[in-house]
């Protein structure tokens, strides 16, 4: 169990995988995203106690996602122009099948801006899934099954420029 949770420090060194979220029907709402490949973390435990640790691959990828939940930010949130516009019948036909108008369907820009590690929105050459699913690139395709829908296959290694 985490409490209050808050990442104090994100590696440069990233990569990119399939990320899918059981809170949007991760089948049809996965998409490349990037994420740092290790994280130091604090945290409160279920006994009360600070935590800080330093957290390393699908660990500190599953935290990342986690977060992004409580800072209001969603996996589909970090994807690829692309990717995203792939994903849009999808999530038109979940918020028709919602009802309500109290959603918020995309962050504003400068919180886009201010996510870290950099979405795939804000850089070239963008890797996504319908270049995967087309065969556009030499990678074999991520598939669905592993965390929130991903195998996390890794497709791209990204270190970030200082």
């Amino acid at each position: 169990i985490v409490c209050n949770p808050k990442i104090l420090e994100y590696s440069a060194e990233t990569d990119v995988e399939e990320e899918g979220c059981l809170s949007s029907r991760s089948g049809y709402c996965a998409g490349m995203v990037r994420r740092s490949k290790e994280i130091f973390v604090e945290y409160t435990d279920v006994k009360g106690q600070k935590t800080r640790r330093r957290l390393k691959g699908f660990e500190a990828r599953v935290f990342q996602h986690e977060y992004d939940h409580t800072q209001g930010v969603l996996h589909l949130d970090r994807f690829s122009e692309e990717d995203r516009d792939y994903i849009q019948p999808e999530l038109d036909k979940l918020t028709a099948d919602y009802g309500a108008t109290d959603g918020i369907l995309e962050l504003a820009e400068s919180v886009r801006n201010a996510l870290q590690p950099p979405t795939l929105r804000s850089e070239q050459p963008q890797i996504s899934m319908l270049d995967s699913l087309t065969g556009n690139t030499e990678k074999e395709p991520a598939g669905f099954g592993g965390f929130g829908g991903g195998k996390g296959k890794k497709k791209k290694k990204v270190k970030k420029k200082k």
